[in-house]
């Protein structure tokens, strides 16, 4: 590890995504990752006594957010790099000047673009950073165009559901069940592989399984048993990874 590798901490209270992104940075030696923390208000205090260089921050947090500890430490010089799978949050964290807005699953290129802009940063290259950030926001801007709603067709209505209040979707026979946060289930006459194409460009869907679709920001957690994976849902529904996706999964969150 080099002596003037660039210090970092880590907030995020998301045990998946926590482990998963400083396993990403460990692979950086232009980056140290001092601290790390799943409490807002824990970091806050650890912040403020000994400030890094940049700050891995979580925007969607139980209790406190990021914004509110992007606002405790507006007045220190650490740079922040949001990560988030909320990209509804993108241009509010411009105003926060953050030097990065990187969206999960995160990617080593995501830490390796990072470390490029805060080295043009500290090199002062104003024109430099201003394309920089020009193309963030342009990259940023293009997020948005995925679905956020998906709607259902039968013989009354059209209903219309959010996917965010989707917590899976399964197969069954040749329809296919929506499950919602609110406890309700709605059937489509439609298979599952008519929706999984258009769902899938959501970030936040992942096919674990021939027969399942789920939803990340409903994912409780994660049991390993007899080298098998099961995900609990926020509903407390376990779905099993299928074997075929097992190893897909592992490298791009584990």
């Amino acid at each position: 590890m080099s002596s003037t590798a660039i210090t970092a901490f880590l907030l995020d209270d998301e045990p998946i995504y926590h482990q998963h992104l400083s396993k990403i940075i460990s692979g950086f030696t232009e980056v140290k990752l001092t601290e790390s923390f799943t409490d807002p208000e824990v970091a806050v205090r650890a912040i403020l006594k000994s400030p890094p260089e940049i700050l891995f921050l979580d925007i969607e947090m139980k209790g406190k957010d990021g914004f509110w500890v992007a606002d405790q430490i507006k007045h220190l010089p650490v740079l922040i790099a949001f990560v988030t799978s909320h990209t509804e949050y993108a241009l509010k964290a411009f105003n926060y000047y953050a030097l990065h807005y990187i969206e999960k699953p995160v990617e080593p290129k995501d830490i390796s673009d990072l470390i490029g802009k805060y080295k043009l940063m500290k090199q002062g290259s104003g024109i430099q950073m201003t394309q920089q950030v020009n193309e963030m926001l342009n990259d940023v801007l293009k997020r948005f165009d995925y679905p956020t709603r998906i709607y259902l067709n039968n013989q009354e209505n059209i209903l219309v559901l959010s996917l965010s209040d989707i917590i899976y979707i399964s197969a069954n026979g040749s329809y296919t069940d929506f499950h919602m946060r609110d406890g309700k289930t709605h059937v489509s006459s439609k298979t599952l592989k008519c929706y999984t194409e258009i769902v899938e460009k959501n970030p936040d869907f992942v096919r674990i399984h021939r027969s399942y679709l789920i939803n990340l920001q409903h994912l409780h957690k994660i049991e390993k048993k007899d080298f098998k994976y099961q995900f609990i849902m926020s509903d407390n529904t376990r779905i099993e990874v299928a074997t075929f996706k097992k190893q897909n999964w592992m490298d791009r969150y584990i």
